[in-house]
């Protein structure tokens, strides 16, 4: 049986502008140029502009809290951060970066609660239509802020002080609005939208955000597939596919890419020198020193940790990291075994959610539910994305997440009331 997706009351234009200027806001574009004096003006706006979610919670708390009950392990996740305070080794960092990932939580349940999977989509996909439109104003106005150098040549950073901030976005940006094409009545706008993202992504010299963006759109077939009647198997063959690919990379990593030069030189890169064999000797040294505190780990946010890992092993980069760069490996070393566990669950959950949904409806917000969902796992393997600070796309998981369990409790509900009928 074919159910519709449960449609909301309509957002006004003026709390889409809303929408739209704080999940802009919270992917720190120019940031560096944002901080005068020491004082940071992006953390201050999106401290204000988190008022608006706030003021929905205390103002509609029984609607607020029945969305968010809708996961309870999402709910574990940010209790677990919360209390992490406790065995903490910088309990101020860990109480200060608390306080921030709960106002982007709080802001995804506000979506949830407000908007309608496809205003979400609407949302999200403007707020990319601007850091792309900004991002080219001024990598052609400003060269000096929109282009840096990588490997002896300039690539394409836009309004962001690296290369995989602009690709990541525009890679996303590039999927979206693929999803979107099918019954959008704006063709033009939206492949005019895609090919744009696809060059931009291209100039950013970002391999992984290519690679995410060619995989989940190639993916997107097998998504509509999975709505036929005899394809069951398909969810599982699909996420042991991602996994082994995934574990695949890390082995050739590991193997100091012998005999793949041809491979990272058509990604544009410098197969003597590449970025994923430093993320290598960092994943070991973090590895290791998370295995000292392996149940509970060091506490959420705690960032002072990275300063006492083994320099030796480091020695040869210049890197000097505040983050694992791989969101499973920070979840260990902030949360342990514990947050690590809760975290992987809760992906699992999501995909099956994901797929009921896609099973359920024909909409397309369910596939872009589940091409999100891989979006994100592709993408936190070299970077920290789950249960992040101040980043658009944690707030967006927490919506979606909450989103489809909100529909599924409706289509639920509204099969089991069909089912009584005489």
């Amino acid at each position: 049986m074919e159910f519709a997706l449960v449609k909301k009351n309509p957002v006004s234009k003026l709390e889409k502008l809303y929408a739209v200027l704080t999940l802009f806001i919270l992917t720190r574009p120019l940031w560096r140029q944002m901080i005068v004096g020491g004082f940071d003006i992006q953390f201050f706006l999106v401290m204000i502009l988190y008022l608006v979610p706030l003021w929905f919670a205390f103002n509609k708390l029984g609607r607020f809290t029945w969305i968010a009950s809708r996961d309870k392990l999402l709910l574990f996740l940010i209790f677990l951060v919360l209390i992490s305070v406790i065995w903490s080794t910088d309990p101020s960092a860990t109480i200060k970066s608390a306080i921030i990932l709960l106002g982007g939580t709080f802001l995804g349940i506000y979506l949830a609660m407000r908007y309608s999977l496809r205003e979400q989509m609407q949302v999200f996909l403007w707020t990319l239509i601007v850091i792309e439109i900004l991002s080219l104003i001024v990598i052609m106005a400003a060269p000096s802020l929109g282009v840096q150098a990588a490997g002896g040549k300039p690539v394409w950073v836009g309004i962001y002080d690296h290369k995989n901030g602009l690709g990541r976005y525009m890679a996303i940006n590039a999927i979206l609005s693929w999803i979107m094409l099918k019954d959008s009545k704006k063709k033009w706008l939206l492949w005019t939208n895609f090919l744009l993202s696809v060059f931009l992504v291209i100039m950013s010299s970002s391999a992984t955000s290519l690679i995410v963006m060619l995989a989940t759109i190639c993916l997107l077939p097998v998504f509509r597939v999975w709505r036929w009647r005899n394809a069951r198997a398909l969810p599982g063959l699909l996420i042991l596919g991602i996994l082994s690919a995934s574990i695949l990379v890390v082995f050739l990593a590991d193997q100091k890419y012998a005999g793949l030069d041809w491979f990272f030189v058509a990604l544009g890169r410098n197969p003597s020198y590449n970025t994923l064999q430093v993320r290598m000797a960092l994943w070991n040294v973090v590895a290791e020193k998370a295995q000292q505190r392996p149940l509970f780990g060091y506490g959420y946010g705690n960032t002072s940790v990275y300063s006492t890992l083994d320099s030796v092993a480091l020695a040869r980069s210049v890197w000097t990291p505040e983050q694992s760069h791989n969101g499973f490996l920070e979840i260990f070393m902030q949360l342990g075994l514990v947050g690590l566990a809760a975290m992987a669950l809760h992906i699992i959950f999501g995909f099956r959610r994901g797929f009921i949904l896609a099973r359920l409806t024909k909409a397309n917000e369910a596939l872009w539910v589940i091409a999100y969902l891989i979006i994100l796992l592709l993408f936190n393997l070299t970077y920290s994305i789950y249960l992040g600070q101040l980043t658009m796309p944690w707030t967006i998981y927490v919506a979606l997440s909450l989103s489809v369990c909100f529909q599924l409790k409706k289509i639920g509900d509204m099969s089991a009331s069909e089912e009584k009928l005489p």
